[in-house]
């Protein structure tokens, strides 16, 4: 009964906290039709801080490309020369990256920015996806190595693909968690 007594003392404690604490404020947001390349849908994938967002749209002729908007517009990220990309991640500087077929149809990672879309290359394979991206334009993704039977993650800058290896396993794969601390 004591034990009982405690845990109840314990919680009506915790709930008085709770009552007393300031009530917390309503968020707005503001939700906008970003609109397609042409075609007849477009998904977001990733916004930034700046209200930036990254996805696919259908063009004309039903071709997936890469996309950066705002609430106002809409710009073709384009291609590698094959005939699909997507943006799956978007710093606050608008640099996008994600995955893009190339002419010869492998799947390579990609950083885009106003200057054009860059092959990030793989890591010996023909498959690499950039999954995310930080203000400091470093990638992180997934990219399989020669033989193309396992993905390793990976990690991209200015001096190349590094690959991440695996934790003892047969693959890894990157990915971005975002901790926001206010």
């Amino acid at each position: 009964m004591k034990i009982r007594s405690s845990l109840l003392k314990t919680s009506a404690c915790f709930l008085a906290t709770l009552a007393s604490t300031n009530p917390v404020q309503a968020v707005t947001y503001n939700i906008f039709d970003l609109g397609t390349l042409g075609g007849t849908a477009s998904y977001g994938y990733d916004i930034n801080d700046n209200g930036q967002v990254t996805g696919l749209s259908l063009t004309p002729g039903n071709a997936q490309h890469a996309f950066i908007a705002d609430s106002s517009s809409m710009s073709d990220l384009g291609t590698l020369g094959g005939q699909a990309s997507n943006g799956l991640g978007i710093n606050n500087s608008g640099q996008v990256t994600g995955y893009s077929l190339t002419a010869s149809s492998a799947t390579h990672a990609f950083i885009a920015d106003s200057s054009g879309m860059t092959d990030l290359g793989t890591l010996g394979g023909q498959t690499s996806n950039g999954q995310g991206i930080n203000n400091s334009g470093q990638v992180v993704g997934f990219s399989t190595p020669v033989g193309d039977r396992i993905s390793h993650a990976f990690i991209a800058d200015s001096n190349g693909m590094t690959d991440l290896g695996t934790l003892g396993g047969r693959s890894s794969w990157g990915e971005v968690l975002m901790i926001v601390v206010r």
